[in-house]
C-alpha cells in the first residue's frame, strides 16, 4: 500500500460518522475521529480458540513503541462486534476493553449465511453431485512456518486407505500457502479452490476436520460432525497460545494421531449434541439477522 492511499484512507476515516473495520489496522493508531464519529470492529471470526491481539504469546516480546500502538488501536474501537457472551470475554482481555458498553450484541454479520436455507440446500446437493461421495473438509489453521511451503500435518495415505471407500477429502489450506502446496490430486484428495470462499467449503461439506481455526464455530450452526486434529497441540500452545481451557471448550476430544481420526469418523465419534451446546454458546446473539441488527444501530448512529 502507497503512501497516498494511506493518506486517503486516513482522510476518509477521520471525516466519517461510522467506520467499520475486520482487523488490525496499524494506521488507526494515528488517527483522530470526529467527536461523534463511531468505529465498528466486526473482527473476522465468531470464536477463538488460539489467543490474539494483546494476549498474544509475543505481544510482550515486542518492542514498547509497537505495544504502545497496539493499545493506541485498540483503543480507536467504540464497538466491537460479539456473538456470544464467551467471545464477548475474550475480546474483552484481547483488546483491553475495559467497559461492557464497547461490546455490540448484535450477532456476527458473518454467520447470516448458515441460516439461508435455500442456500444451504443448494450447496450440498451440488456437492454430492460433484463428488459422488460425502465430503470431510480439512482446513487447518495458518502457521507462520508455512508461509515457504505448505506442511499438512494429516497422513494422507492414512485418510485413504481409511477412508476412501465412503469419503472424498477436500483440503481448504490458507490462500497465503495453497499457491505453495505441492499435494497432487486424486480420487480422493481435491484441493479447495482457493477463490472460492470458506463459506462454501462449509456449507457443502459433510464433516469439518480442523484443529486451532475459527470455522467450528461456524460449520457447528449446521449440526454437522466436528473433528479436531491437534498432533501438535503443546508446540502450538508453547509458541502461539491457545485459549485456557481448550480441551474443555471443544465438542469432543482432540485426536493427536491420523488414525485415530480416521477411526473417529468411520465410527461416527461426533457427540451433535455436544457439538449443539457448543453452538449454543458462541452463537448466542448470532440469529440469522445479524446484519439487520447492526444496520439498525449504524442507522441510529448516522
Amino acid at each position: 500500500m502507497t503512501f497516498s492511499s494511506i493518506f486517503k484512507r486516513l482522510y476518509h476515516m477521520s471525516r466519517a460518522k461510522v467506520v467499520i473495520v475486520d482487523n488490525y489496522f496499524p494506521e488507526l493508531a494515528a488517527l483522530k475521529f470526529k467527536e461523534e464519529a463511531c468505529c465498528i470492529q466486526i473482527w473476522h471470526a465468531n470464536g477463538a480458540l488460539k489467543k490474539f491481539a494483546w494476549e498474544d504469546k509475543a505481544t510482550p516480546l515486542r518492542a514498547k513503541s509497537e505495544q504502545k500502538r497496539f493499545k493506541a488501536v485498540y483503543a480507536r474501537f467504540h464497538k466491537v462486534v460479539v456473538g456470544s457472551d464467551m467471545m464477548g470475554e475474550i475480546f474483552k482481555r484481547s483488546f483491553l476493553l475495559e467497559s461492557e458498553d464497547r461490546l455490540l450484541k448484535t450477532g456476527v454479520p458473518s454467520t447470516d449465511y448458515f441460516f439461508e436455507q435455500e442456500t444451504l440446500k443448494q450447496i450440498r446437493a451440488s456437492y454430492r453431485e460433484k463428488y459422488q461421495k460425502k465430503t470431510i473438509l480439512y482446513a487447518p489453521t495458518f502457521r507462520d512456518s508455512e508461509l515457504n511451503q505448505a506442511k499438512i500435518l494429516l497422513d494422507l495415505e492414512k485418510m485413504r486407505e481409511l477412508l476412501s471407500d465412503e469419503y472424498v477429502l477436500l483440503l481448504k489450506l490458507h490462500p497465503s500457502i495453497q499457491a505453495n502446496a505441492t499435494i497432487p490430486e486424486d480420487d480422493f484428495v481435491k484441493l479447495f479452490p482457493k477463490n472460492q470462499s470458506m463459506q462454501e467449503a462449509l456449507a457443502g461439506a459433510d464433516v469439518l476436520v480442523t484443529d486451532y481455526s475459527s470455522s467450528p464455530f461456524e460449520f457447528a450452526l449446521l449440526s454437522r460432525p466436528i473433528y479436531f486434529f491437534t498432533p501438535d497441540i503443546e508446540q502450538y500452545d508453547r509458541e502461539r497460545g491457545l485459549v485456557t481451557g481448550f480441551s474443555e471448550l471443544i465438542p469432543g476430544e482432540p485426536y493427536l494421531t491420523t488414525e485415530s481420526l480416521a477411526r473417529g469418523i468411520l465410527n461416527d465419534e461426533a457427540d451433535l449434541d455436544e457439538i449443539a451446546r457448543f453452538s449454543a454458546t458462541w452463537n448466542k446473539y448470532s440469529e440469522g439477522r445479524s446484519a439487520a441488527n447492526l444496520v439498525d444501530f449504524i442507522q441510529k448512529k448516522l
